[in-house]
């Protein structure tokens, strides 16, 4: 499966450049109260999210700077800037604790467990977790090996991981003409 792809450059440049801008909300919405049930509801949806691109950023021993800038800038897009940067940081310690006490293999079946049920989340899941893998302009073998792993591990077929990969959504036929 190739992971250096003009479709996921894009999106790794994507998310890295959204780990710059502030951590406003998108959209003209308003941030969470910290601490709140809003504010966990909105963590819970992400956490498995987050953890699949914190396990991705580590297959290589240790989580760059670019990695965890590219984690950054999906956190601020995956919770539409609505939780407070800091959480990250925050989560990113849980994560590691998490890891430490259970496991990669452990750890990366319960996130694939929980995004595998949605289609368009296990391919949401699998396209950020590539643009992790190459946040850092290399992919290591560790890391290629883990992405071909998650497509199967998500239900994804590699036919359509490749495509989800190299040229997005071309899969979808297109609309008939209107009239």
């Amino acid at each position: 499966m190739k992971l250096d792809t003009p479709l996921v450059q894009r999106l790794r440049d994507h998310l890295i450049q959204q780990s710059r801008a502030s951590f406003a909300p998108l959209h003209g919405t308003s941030t969470a109260q910290c601490g709140s049930e809003e504010e966990a509801a909105i963590l819970e949806r992400f956490r498995p999210f987050g953890e699949l691109l914190f396990l991705v950023a580590q297959a290589d021993g240790q989580v760059e700077k670019e990695e965890r800038s590219l984690m950054k800038g999906a956190f601020h897009v995956l919770t539409a800037g609505r939780v407070r940067g800091t959480v990250l940081a925050q989560l990113e310690n849980e994560l590691a604790s998490a890891l430490k006490e259970h496991g990669v293999e452990a750890r990366l079946e319960a996130v694939c467990n929980a995004l595998s049920h949605n289609r368009e989340d296990a391919e949401l899941a699998l396209s950020l977790a590539s643009a992790v893998a190459l946040a850092d302009f290399k992919i290591d073998a560790n890391e290629a090996l883990l992405i071909s792993q998650l497509a199967s591990w998500l239900g994804i077929p590699k036919t359509r991981a490749n495509e989800l990969l190299s040229i997005g959504h071309q899969s979808i036929p297109p609309r008939p003409p209107l009239g």
